[in-house]
């Protein structure tokens, strides 16, 4: 990336789904512009290591998956089920049983959204 970045190939680089560590030292090397990572309300784990760091020197952040692919944005309910090939299949977040455990925190938001007036993605990425 270096080396991209000397001869005018690239203005900036980034990097998806890294460690804190790992960040920080490809940043050493070269500097990192941005780092993208999953977060939402159901995944806060980037405030821990993630975002301090980034804070400290200077590279910003892109969320992946803030509505918690749809999930958050009252796209389905616990009762939906996704066609075969569908990515969600793979994900534990998305089984039946914890769909059902997740299920409050999806109406919860819908509750604030109708008082708020706004959608629930709003709410999600608020």
């Amino acid at each position: 990336m270096r080396a991209l970045l000397g001869e005018g190939k690239i203005l900036h680089w980034g990097m998806s789904e890294a460690a804190a560590d790992t960040v920080r030292r490809a940043h050493r090397v070269c500097p990192v512009t941005a780092l993208q990572s999953q977060y939402s309300i159901w995944w806060r784990e980037p405030e821990e290591d993630i975002m301090p760091m980034l804070e400290e020197e200077g590279i910003g952040f892109v969320t992946f998956s803030p509505l918690g692919k749809g999930y958050l944005a009252g796209a389905f309910n616990a009762r939906t089920r996704f066609a075969e090939g569908d990515v969600r299949n793979i994900f534990p977040r998305f089984s039946p049983e914890n769909m059902a455990a997740n299920q409050p925190i999806v109406d919860a938001i819908q509750a604030m959204s109708d008082r708020k007036g706004v959608t629930p993605s709003h709410i999600a990425i608020a």
